[in-house]
């Protein structure tokens, strides 16, 4: 466990890492990053600019900061993002090695390229853009907030449910 101020590294190699508590941003510049663990701020950003691999259950918690991943999120664990900001996918999620799930909490607003999981799909931010194809192996998917699609959309669960809680654009 690593407790700071804040942190940011730099923008070549790689960056590894088990749980970072801070009370300002966490800034991860590195072409790739390593997360395991849970990642807290106290109302400020966490950024990872980089492709990120989950090497077991991650959590990021940013209270009403915002949460932004700028490359690919892989790794056959379970991820948790809680911020009542704005939680960004701007690369593909699981499509190297699917999540074993996802999830982002009530409050603030979340968007999305495509998602593969082996488990649920739980997006339960107050607004939701979605852009590409969203997979889970048998596993339910869920938007909870208002959702707008973004471009081309494919939901696929086979077995599992897809629910729209709110309305669809």
């Amino acid at each position: 466990l690593f407790r700071s101020a804040s942190l940011t590294t730099n923008a070549g190699g790689s960056f590894n890492a088990k749980s970072i508590t801070s009370t300002g941003a966490q800034t991860i510049n590195n072409a790739t990053a390593t997360l395991n663990g849970t990642y807290t701020t106290t109302d400020s950003n966490f950024t990872a600019a980089g492709a990120v691999t989950l090497a077991g259950a991650t959590e990021v918690t940013v209270g009403s900061g915002n949460i932004t991943f700028s490359s690919t999120l892989d790794g056959a664990y379970a991820f948790t993002a809680t911020s009542t900001g704005v939680t960004s996918f701007s690369g593909n999620v699981g499509a190297t090695t699917a999540l074993a799930s996802v999830t982002t909490n009530a409050g603030g607003s979340m968007t999305a390229l495509s998602v593969t999981t082996t488990g649920a799909q739980v997006f339960a931010d107050t607004t939701i853009t979605l852009n590409g194809t969203y997979t889970t192996t048998d596993s339910n998917f869920t938007a909870s907030g208002a959702v707008t699609l973004g471009g081309n959309t494919v939901v696929s669960v086979g077995t599992g449910t897809t629910t729209f809680s709110s309305t669809v654009a």
